[in-house]
Order: structure tokens, then C-alpha cells, then sequence
């Protein structure tokens, strides 16, 4: 493999790798190329292999991959997602340990070495973390997309991540769980924490890596597409009742997400009440809510205010809905 390799990247790709680092890509001609030179280029790394899974791209993603120096894995079904292709990369890993970024992050060059210092020895850690900031070298604008995790997080997204193996086959591999009539078959959302969980319950030992940071691209979306992200909280009452650590490392009170999803949803229960019991009373509860679009008025504008309020509505209203189809309340 490490003749596919460009430059001096070559040394760094192992015949007998101590980690496997495993990229899910579909349809993303646009950053595979960057995110394995960005791989490639790692400095004081142990030594590692690279595995790209091709999730069925149309775009030549696969090709990409291999040209900037990956090995590459080839799934040809659509119909699975993430969580399938990074099961695929472990199959084919050869590392002791299984580091995981996507194919729109961009490790800087310290990441595996940071990364590896936490797991390594005898007394080292099963599951490490590391922090995820937005792409600096991209202007951002107020409706962008990206991926943001500062500090360590419940969630243990697999945009940067590093799992002993043995942990890893302990747990299960992933499950990407969700699946509807609406969206695209097996849908991401959470599939990295509900493996990670598993790992933690079965004794895996656990550490954040605030060296090993990745950055993560930064993709342009308008108003409306940034109301529809919120959509998505209608799974969050499901990864609730597989992952119920969660009620106390990351809701509020057992129940309540933060504190937008709180008053926000007080705020349509008032109105619905109100409704129903044709009394104003019931209104009251809707003071904080508007209260705190009044500041953000002030802070940031009406235009910008309102789309805000709008996600926290259609945020809200997910929320319901997921509550009761997964019977396990989230506000």
C-alpha cells in the first residue's frame, strides 16, 4: 500500500500498523482528497494505515480516495449508511486500534499522535476523544453548516475518535438505527454513540485528547436549510431510550435538551392549553420564550431572530413527535 502513497506521506503508512484509521465517504468528491492528505501527513503518528470506505459514491469519491494515497473499500448498496461503512473499514483494518474521522474533516497533524498517546501502555484508555472546531481557513457565514465539539461530549461523534479494537467487537460494531418513510434508508444519527456506550458499559476505559484536534468543512446553506437541521431532534427521544446514560450526562433534569427546546416548548404547551381551556392564563408560560426573542432582536436583528425562533419551534415540535414515537419524553 504505501506505494500508492505521494511524498513523503509514505513513511508513514505501516505494513504492520499499531491503528487503522477508517473514513466513511459518500458523495464527497469535494473533501476526500484533503481529508487524506490531511491523514497522511501526520506527524509522530505510531505506525497506521489508511481505509476509505466508498458508500456507494456517484461522484467518484472512491477514486479520489485512492489517488490522493488510501486504501479504499468499495460498497455498491446505497441503502446502508455510516455506520455499515465504517463496519466495512474495521473488516478490513489490521490495527489494534480503530481511529475514526469523515470524509469532510481534516485531522490536523498532531491528531493521531495526541490521540495515541492516550490509548497507549497497558493502563491506556479504550475509547479517546479528541475536539472538533469549524474549518478556520473558510469565512463562515450566519446559516453555515459545519461540526463543532469543543470540549469532551456524551455523544462521542466518530468525527474523532480512536477505539482499542478488542472494545470495539466487544460492543457490537455500529447500527445505524435510524430508518423512515421520509428520509433516505438508515439515515444517520447517533449510531456513533450508541456503539461508544456500549464500550463504556462493558468497562471501557475513556479520555479526552484536547491535542488531537480535527477540523471540520464548512458547507454554505441558506435560512431555510438551517430550519430544516432541527428536524432531526425527532430521533433524539430514540437515542434517549437506547442510550438512557444520557438523561444524566446530557439532559437537563433527566428531560430537558437545553434551555431554547425548554422554553420553547413551555411556551407551545401554554398556547395549546390556552386553546383547549379557553383561558389566557395558560399564556404565561410562554413569557420566557418571549422574552428571549425580544434579546435576540436586539442582539443580532429581526431577520436573523426570526429564523432562530423558527428552528426552535420546528425543534420543539420534533421533539414531540419523537417523544411519543419512541415513548420516551425529551423537551
Amino acid at each position: 500500500m504505501s506505494a500508492a502513497v505521494p511524498g513523503d506521506a509514505a513513511a508513514a503508512v505501516s505494513a504492520a500498523p499499531l491503528v487503522s484509521v477508517v473514513i466513511p465517504a459518500r458523495d464527497a468528491a469535494a473533501t476526500i482528497g484533503r481529508a487524506v492528505r490531511a491523514v497522511l501527513d501526520q506527524r509522530d503518528a505510531p505506525p497506521f494505515e489508511l481505509v476509505v470506505v466508498d458508500n456507494a459514491s456517484h461522484d467518484g469519491t472512491g477514486g479520489l480516495a485512492a489517488e490522493a494515497g488510501a486504501r479504499v473499500v468499495r460498497l455498491d448498496d446505497r441503502a446502508g449508511g455510516p455506520g455499515r461503512a465504517r463496519n466495512a473499514g474495521v473488516a478490513a483494518a489490521r490495527g489494534a486500534h480503530v481511529a475514526f474521522t469523515d470524509a469532510d474533516c481534516f485531522p490536523t497533524p498532531g491528531w493521531l499522535a495526541a490521540l495515541w498517546s492516550a490509548a497507549d501502555g497497558a493502563h491506556g484508555s479504550d475509547l479517546v476523544a479528541g475536539p472538533v472546531a469549524a474549518d478556520p481557513t473558510v469565512p463562515r457565514g450566519t446559516w453555515d453548516r459545519t461540526l463543532e465539539y469543543p470540549a469532551p461530549t456524551p455523544l462521542w461523534a466518530t468525527a474523532n475518535l480512536l477505539v482499542r479494537r478488542t472494545v470495539l467487537d466487544r460492543a457490537g460494531g455500529f447500527d445505524d438505527w435510524v430508518a423512515d418513510a421520509t428520509e433516505a434508508p438508515r439515515r444517520p444519527f447517533g449510531e456513533d454513540t450508541v456503539v461508544a456506550w456500549r464500550a463504556i458499559r462493558s468497562g471501557a476505559r475513556t479520555a479526552w485528547a484536547p491535542d488531537a484536534l480535527v477540523e471540520h468543512a464548512v458547507f454554505p446553506r441558506d435560512a431555510r436549510g438551517w430550519v430544516a437541521q432541527y428536524r432531526d431532534l425527532r430521533h433524539m427521544p430514540g437515542l434517549v431510550r437506547q442510550v438512557p446514560e444520557l438523561r444524566r450526562e446530557l439532559l437537563t433534569g433527566g428531560v430537558v435538551l437545553n434551555g431554547a427546546t425548554a422554553t420553547t416548548n413551555a411556551a407551545l404547551a401554554g398556547v395549546l392549553l390556552a386553546a383547549v381551556t379557553r383561558r389566557r392564563a395558560p399564556l404565561a408560560a410562554a413569557v420566557p420564550w418571549l422574552v428571549r426573542q425580544g434579546l435576540a432582536v436586539r442582539e443580532v436583528g429581526v431577520r436573523i431572530a426570526a429564523v432562530r425562533a423558527a428552528g426552535e419551534l420546528v425543534g420543539a415540535a420534533s421533539l414531540s413527535v419523537g417523544s411519543v414515537q419512541h415513548r420516551t419524553p425529551v423537551l
